[in-house]
């Protein structure tokens, strides 16, 4: 019995290994995109400048979402190949 929960807890920490870095993923697209419609927002009602400097500064969070994303992820790819060649 004392065997069998060790190996069940062994797979969870596996699992939970593994998915981890997927979970940060999402905060790291979204966080920039919040970011700059926020203060793109407060400029335009500082400055009365319409909508100018949300959409520029929305845009701009985007791609660097963007970027972060295809970061993390290339980043994840590298280490799952460097784990199964054993070349750690």
């Amino acid at each position: 019995m004392d065997q069998k929960t060790n190996d069940k807890n062994a797979k969870r920490r596996t699992a939970i290994r593994e998915i981890s870095p997927y979970l940060n993923i999402s905060s790291q697209l979204i966080a920039p995109i919040l970011i700059g419609v926020g203060v793109g927002y407060w400029i335009d009602t500082k400055n009365d400048t319409g909508s100018l400097w949300t959409l520029t500064l929305s845009v701009i969070g985007v791609l660097i979402g963007l970027y972060n994303f295809v970061k993390i992820v290339i980043q994840n790819t590298k280490k799952k190949k460097t784990k199964s060649t054993g070349n750690e």
